[in-house]
């Protein structure tokens, strides 16, 4: 009931600026991405809030993938999803950290989530600079320890600055050929624009390998990528479950 008025009263209030902002905060933002796809990346995302929230601390996960979708991970009552924050955004008719706050959901592993869109082509809607401009307002809420953004991966240069946003920003790899080859292109391509820009994204930028089995996967070949650690294959098993396996896994503690 408390987010449904918040919500109403959000919509009738957008002169008010400052709301619930904290610039002392601390929030760290990390990004989880893929150089390939099919690595599991998002699965791995979400199994990394839900061992933050295991330890206490206050994790929003949020997915803003073209195709994605946090439901499939995390549920709880309520009918508001990320429609309804991209527009407050687009409209400029609302006050986005009231939107924020009445739009999101908590899950009974501690996770705080925005359901998807009704509609894929709205997340499609969503630039760069207002996706910045949420996890501005996320930051300085003084609500989350951690955002995991789940992102899907382009070499677009108005992309690049949400990653710029970020604390960590960790690729996800299967330690296959094609996905190696892929991730060794993409951070060689990163460090050819931090020479032509001033766009530093290389120290913030690691590994951490999924599905890795030792008799088929095999490291990428890129000199100085820090690496978080591997999480073995895990077969025959559910999401739910396979989450439950997934965010007991240490290579989380090394993102902390």
């Amino acid at each position: 009931i408390y987010r449904q008025i918040l919500g109403i009263f959000s919509e009738k209030v957008a002169a008010v600026t400052g709301v619930y902002l904290n610039d002392e905060a601390g929030c760290k933002v990390m990004a989880f991405l893929s150089a390939g796809g099919g690595t599991g990346s998002s699965a791995v995302a979400a199994a990394c809030a839900m061992n933050f929230a295991q330890k206490g601390k206050n994790v929003l996960y949020l997915n803003l993938e073209r195709f994605g979708s946090a439901d499939v991970f995390f549920n709880a009552d309520g009918s508001s999803n990320l429609g309804d924050v991209i527009y407050a955004i687009k409209s400029k008719k609302g006050n986005l950290p009231m939107k924020l706050e009445s739009s999101v959901k908590h899950d009974p592993s501690g996770v705080f989530f925005f359901s998807s869109t009704r509609m894929v082509l709205d997340i499609a809607e969503l630039n760069p600079g207002e996706i910045q401009q949420i996890i501005g307002v996320l930051r300085m809420a003084g609500a989350y320890d951690y955002v995991i953004l789940d992102l899907d991966f382009s070499m677009d240069k108005k992309f690049l600055t949400v990653l710029e946003e970020c604390n960590n920003i960790v690729f996800v790899a299967d330690g296959s050929e094609v996905s190696n080859v892929k991730l060794e292109r993409v951070i060689e391509s990163l460090g050819v624009l931090e020479q032509q820009s001033d766009m530093k994204l290389l120290m913030r930028c690691g590994v951490l390998y999924n599905r890795f089995s030792s008799q088929t996967s095999r490291k990428a070949n890129v000199a100085g990528l820090k690496e978080y650690g591997g999480i073995n294959r895990y077969e025959g098993c559910g999401i739910q479950k396979l989450l439950q396996q997934l965010k007991c896994q240490p290579v989380f503690d090394a993102l902390e």
